[in-house]
């Protein structure tokens, strides 16, 4: 692993112990004995470059490995919409699922989605609400919900999400889930 960041001496000892090792596993990892980790950690000895560079990759792949990943909050069952349905039976969907959004769906593929903001903004607008509910769903698309790897870390939704009402989750070259503000900010 080729990393850049160099963690400061004075940093070791709260890098190993949110990566959940001992001094003698850190030791063990990075070829060193386990009082210079305990020196190190003092402040009692100055480490070379190439020490350091190597306590840096070990400790920060191991933050990195044990971070959540988006697989682990996202909800399995994806509902979707398809363009020709009637609006008023996406919505019935969406109360009955308790959601608010849900990806379009053509051939296997997302091409859109439709939120209750879009809906209400519409009649808003003045359009008649029977008008609108017995409309179809092509006619309110909105831009497709971004998509993530499922290896993805959890940390990436929170910038993603401040754009977008949700995130779908791809596994297998197949969409496996879908992640709401709300799934982030409960299941945290």
């Amino acid at each position: 692993m080729n990393m850049q960041i160099i963690i400061e001496p004075n940093e070791v000892e709260k890098f190993r112990k949110e990566a959940n090792l001992t001094q003698k596993e850190l030791a063990r990892l990075c070829k060193v004995s386990q009082s210079f980790i305990a020196k190190l950690e003092r402040g009692e000895v100055d480490p070379t470059y190439s020490k350091m560079k190597t306590l840096s990759e070990v400790l920060l792949s191991r933050i990195l490995d044990k971070s959540r990943k988006v697989s682990e909050i996202m909800t399995k069952k994806v509902i979707f919409a398809k363009r020709d349905e009637r609006v008023k039976d996406v919505v019935k969907k969406m109360a009955e699922h308790g959601i608010s959004q849900l990806p379009i769906m053509e051939e296997g593929k997302v091409i859109g989605s439709i939120t209750e903001q879009n809906i209400i903004e519409r009649i808003a607008k003045g359009a008649d609400e029977r008008k609108v509910m017995n409309d179809k769903v092509e006619n309110y698309i909105g831009p497709p919900f971004p998509i993530v790897p499922d290896n993805a870390p959890i940390s990436l939704l929170f910038y993603i999400l401040t754009y977008y009402q949700a995130v779908l989750v791809m596994a297998n070259g197949k969409i496996e889930g879908i992640v709401t503000k709300a799934d982030l900010l409960t299941r945290l």
